[in-house]
């Protein structure tokens, strides 16, 4: 599954939670979002979409922790898979 970044603002797409308030099911390819689909923060195309990671390594049930700070491409995915770190 991929995840994909809004050039402009940050916003992640995750294909495995897809945006059910935007009427994306979870588990929706980013091939098939709409091509007139725009980043509901700013308004970017989905083509402005150009950077994708693939996570391989995080459980199925991991969602991205919120960022206190304005979202950077350059800094690493902070996961929370629900566990106490220890």
């Amino acid at each position: 599954m991929q995840i994909r970044f809004c050039a402009n603002c940050g916003f992640s797409y995750d294909e495995r939670f897809g945006i059910p308030s935007a009427a994306i099911p979870p588990a929706t390819r980013w091939a098939d979002v709409p091509d007139d689909w725009r980043c509901p923060n700013c308004a970017t195309p989905k083509s402005a979409f150009g950077f994708s990671a693939t996570r391989l390594d995080q459980p199925s049930n991991a969602r991205p922790r919120e960022l206190s700070s304005s979202p950077c491409l350059m800094h690493e995915l902070d996961w929370d898979d629900g566990s106490v770190d220890s």
